[in-house]
């Protein structure tokens, strides 16, 4: 059986063209695979008899079907249910007939792809080669696909094949008078009701050079033929490009139709996983909020992939150029001839580089002017791929202030040149317009996806892209999320990697798990998951949730929401950053708060006025991330940790997560500047109110800053607990019996907590044995040091004067804690030296000399130790060990 389909929402192309290919295979079933416009409905209950009677897709057997005939449809997607024909073993014999080159997945044994304004036209050019001859009924349903999908023969996209298809239809008897009667139909009462809003909502875009307008209506109930409305506002107010976004039940709908080769609507809505042309296409987005697709779309018009002219269109192709051998002299003479601002630079026919105006001044100021150009010019060429969008040239030499840009394919190659200023005339040629522009002006995926390169190992990088194709094939939105993202945009090095799944996360990370190995940790009251790689490592996975507060600091409450709702409830617009890593989006960014432009800016801004009331361990973690990033606190976000001090939402905060929170911050490498920004929004004071950043203490920060950078240097690898030692800096001088207070508050570890509690009498004892200028022997800083915690040797460090008793704890860090005997008691008792306390001093002894230089071999030890036991005291030996 042979079944000849198209996609799933059948218009009249789709339909000529079913009708045209069954005469190619005669005797097909005629089948959609899904639903047919209401127009296409009517007309088939209008001409039934004349037209081949079509088989209700639920009466198909699918078990009977050996040959697939598609037609108008590039992608399996949009095949409906008819798509596991393909999956079958072995799969059914595919024909592909469609009107647009280089579109979709489709791949038939027979594939006749042409580039047409329709369909219907590639099918009528193969029965007149053929030689059949269709009826006048078929031949004027083959008129009405033409001229449905060319805009009666205006749209950019139709082609002489159109043309010369429709000279074909009415030489064997099509009608033309049945396409008016059909296609020029009016609007409903209701869709009359809905066309003043949507001429009232209408927005403006400029970009590229093309203008693109965007309209949008919410209603409950399904409106139908919602392309009448957007054919409709195209006419009345003459434009180029429309999208028509439409809220219905649940589901975001966007027509869009273009009458301007400079915007292909097919590509634009391909990232929603529509279908179409490049002049009519259509999609439906689910669980999103209409304006999230109105951002996205946005996004995509504007920065992900820019509409509107390519640099091939308004490059100059020759242009002046100069010499690296020329003088500076030379090229401030060439720029005056020519009026430019900036020469190419070339040497032996590379480009090398670009010089400026403020360059050739500058050597001429200096009386450089007879060095020659190359010598001075240090501006790496902005070479571009001439195809790019003048869009992504426009942001590219606004970002980095470049005069020219050149293009080609490589430095040997250069094809043409664009100016700031022509580019800016080609684009802005009317008067007072203003182009949209997304915040901050957002990386492109080409450039996101080689900052990935930069950020992850290449094999990490390779299962980035293999989880997106996992997500993809599973049908499962996820993206790399918050502060990976805001890193990587960074350009800092990605620690935690976070997904958040439009689904289920635990689903999805098992999946991966079956795929790539390891183990999975699932929480499903949190929607989380954590997948746990073999050999270390982690990747953590969250369904997209939403989080709402009972009370002022309590913890959130979790619901499954939208991935807008997801991002909204984070801290900061920088966390809020997601970046798909599906293959068809790798790269794009996701910024619906503005975080690109903050980042951009380096500050830091939180969500709502609410954020610190919700949650006001927030205001710990904006001064953190202000500190260690180098970002400034907007003012409105500084005003409003003071008004949560005023409303005393801190008290309300448990000690174990303000301990969190400062912890967190002593732990990174500006824990003394952290501290100092804590104290200036008064989160020291939230902490412990007695606790104050006097000058002494301050500079005992700073020395205890430089004692723990010293060790990490030293032992990048050794685990540390850093925020205990600046801890004991902080509480040094408060009373001890604040001291205990403290320490009864917080909910340290029995290690730590039994630490602080004495480190102030071990510190002072040991001193007096480190101390001093004196060469007092390494064994006597060894007995002092020795079986210590780390911290407080490194807080001893800190504490430490003068050259000589820092030189002698750094010597105990670095070298002599590992120095180890080669003899052991077993040694002394097989020579005769009966167990007791004896064996031990022995032993202490010989360590001392080893440190001191004194025991060079085993045998040197095992002599000493002797005489050590048997009661002779070593010749040499320092009173003072």
């Amino acid at each position: 059986m042979i079944v000849i389909t198209t996609h799933t929402n059948a218009d009249f192309d789709s339909l000529a063209s079913m009708v045209a290919a069954r005469l190619l295979y005669p005797g097909a079933a005629l089948v959609f695979s899904g639903a047919s416009e209401a127009l296409v409905r009517r007309y088939l209950e209008e001409h039934r008899g004349k037209v081949p009677e079509f088989l209700p897709l639920k009466d198909l057997d699918l078990g009977t079907v050996e040959r697939l005939v598609c037609v108008d449809v590039s992608s399996r997607d949009r095949i409906g249910p008819l798509a596991e024909l393909l999956d079958r073993l072995p799969p059914v014999i595919l024909d592909v007939f469609n009107h647009h080159e280089g579109s979709g997945d489709l791949r038939g044994r027979t594939h006749v792809v042409r580039e047409a304004g329709a369909c219907t036209s590639v099918l009528i050019k193969h029965l007149q080669s053929a030689g059949l001859v269709p009826s006048p009924a078929e031949a004027s349903l083959f008129l009405l696909g033409i001229y449905e999908d060319t805009g009666f023969l205006t749209f950019p996209t139709t082609r002489p094949e159109d043309f010369e298809a429709v000279l074909a239809c009415l030489g064997w008897g099509g009608d033309l008078g049945q396409v008016s009667r059909t296609l020029r139909r009016g609007l409903t009462e209701e869709q009359l009701r809905l066309l003043p809003p949507l001429l009232e909502n209408l927005e403006s875009v400029l970009v590229g050079g093309a203008r693109v307008h965007l309209t949008a209506l919410s209603t409950p109930a399904y409106v139908p033929d919602l392309s009448l409305l957007a054919h409709e506002i195209l006419a009345i107010e003459g434009l180029e490009a429309l999208f028509l976004l439409a809220s219905m039940e649940g589901r975001v709908h966007i027509i869009a139709r273009s009458r301007t080769s400079l915007v292909d609507v097919r590509q634009v809505l391909a990232v929603f996983g529509g279908g179409g042309h490049a002049s009519a296409a259509s999609a439906v987005v689910r669980d999103r909020t209409p304006e999230e697709v109105r951002l996205l779309l946005l996004d995509e018009l504007t920065s992900a992939h820019p509409v509107g002219l390519k640099a091939m269109d308004v490059m100059t192709r020759e242009f002046r150029r100069i010499e690296g051998s020329a003088t500076m002299r030379e090229a401030f003479r060439e720029m005056n001839r020519f009026r430019v601002n900036a020469l190419p630079m070339f040497t032996g026919g590379r480009l090398a580089g670009v010089v400026t105006r403020q360059e050739v001044d500058g050597a001429l100021q200096h009386g450089l002017g007879e060095s020659p150009v190359g010598d001075l010019v240090v501006s790496q060429p902005p070479l571009l791929p001439s195809d790019t969008p003048v869009e992504e040239v426009r942001r590219q030499m606004m970002e980095r202030n470049w005069r020219i840009a050149l293009f080609g394919e490589s430095p040997d190659q250069v094809e043409g040149l664009i100016s700031r200023m022509a580019l800016f005339k080609t684009l802005y040629r009317e008067t007072g317009d203003r182009p949209f522009q997304r915040g901050g002006g957002h990386p492109s995926a080409w450039e996101v996806s080689h900052l990935v390169k930069a950020s992850f190992t290449a094999e990490e990088g390779e299962r980035l892209m293999a989880l997106g194709r996992l997500a993809a094939a599973r049908a499962v939105s996820c993206l790399l999320v918050g502060g990976a993202v805001r890193d990587l945009l960074l350009r800092r090095p990605v620690k935690d990697v976070d997904f958040v799944v439009e689904g289920d996360a635990a689903d999805l990370a098992e999946a991966w798990a079956a795929e790539q190995g390891g183990r999975v940790r699932s929480h499903p009251a949190f929607g989380t998951a954590v997948w746990v790689r073999q050999g270390g490592g982690h990747w953590d996975f969250a369904t997209a949730r939403a989080e709402y507060y009972e009370a002022p600091a309590a913890l959130p409450t979790v619901a499954h929401a939208a991935l807008y709702q997801d991002l909204y409830r984070r801290d900061f617009t920088i966390n809020t950053l997601a970046m798909a890593i599906t293959p068809d989006r790798f790269g794009e960014i996701l910024d619906l708060f503005g975080g690109v432009r903050d980042l951009k800016a380096g500050r830091l801004r939180v969500l709502h006025g609410l954020s610190f009331v919700e949650d006001p361990t927030r205001a710990f973690r904006a001064v953190r991330f202000a500190v260690r990033l180098g970002f400034t606190l907007m003012p409105e976000t500084e005003r409003l940790i003071a008004a949560a001090h005023r409303q005393g939402v801190f008290r309300h905060l448990s000690p174990k997560r303000v301990l969190a929170e400062v912890a967190q911050a002593l732990s990174g490498a500006n824990a003394v500047e952290g501290l100092k920004a804590m104290e200036t929004h008064g989160l020291l004071q939230v902490f412990w109110p007695t606790l104050k950043l006097t000058p002494k203490v301050v500079e005992s920060l700073y020395r205890v800053q430089k004692a723990v950078d010293f060790f990490e240097t030293q032992f990048p690898d050794s685990p540390l607990d850093r925020p205990c030692v600046y801890f004991m800096a902080l509480l040094e001088r408060l009373p001890t019996q604040n001291t205990a207070e403290f320490l009864a508050r917080y909910p340290f570890s029995h290690k730590t907590k039994e630490l602080l509690s004495r480190y102030r009498s071990t510190t002072w004892h040991a001193l007096r044995e480190v101390g001093g200028e004196g060469l007092a022997p390494r064994s006597r800083a060894y007995r002092a040091l020795a079986g210590q915690p780390l911290e407080w040797v490194l807080f001893l460090l800190a504490k430490v004067d003068g050259p000589a008793g820092q030189a002698r704890v750094r010597d105990f860090l670095v070298r002599d804690r590992f120095v180890a005997l080669e003899i052991t008691g077993r040694d002394l008792t097989r020579a005769g030296i009966p167990p007791s306390s004896v064996i031990a001093g022995a032993l202490d002894t010989v360590r001392a000399a080893k440190l001191e230089g004194r025991c060079a071999t085993k045998e040197d030890e095992l002599a000493l130790a002797l005489e050590v036991a048997r009661g002779k005291e070593p010749a040499g030996n320092n009173k003072e060990r």
